[in-house]
């Protein structure tokens, strides 16, 4: 993402909404990469995109990581 990252400390919805769409960004890209036989590179896409989900879906679930 070319974009300036938010904080979480900030805005926890902006955050979460940036990482998804991180995550979708990032998913078209490996897929386009795998068919067009870069598969070292699509796979590299796929990584960041798991990456950028988790951090959404630890925020999400805050509350229940941490009592």
């Amino acid at each position: 993402m070319e974009r300036e990252l938010l904080s979480p400390k900030i805005d926890v919805k902006r955050y979460i909404r940036a990482r998804v769409m991180e995550v979708i960004d990032e998913l078209s890209l490996s897929i386009m990469m795998l068919e067009a036989g870069a598969t070292r590179n699509a796979a590299g896409k796929a990584f960041v995109a798991v990456k950028a989900l988790t951090s959404a879906m630890v925020l999400i679930n805050l509350n229940r990581i941490l009592p």
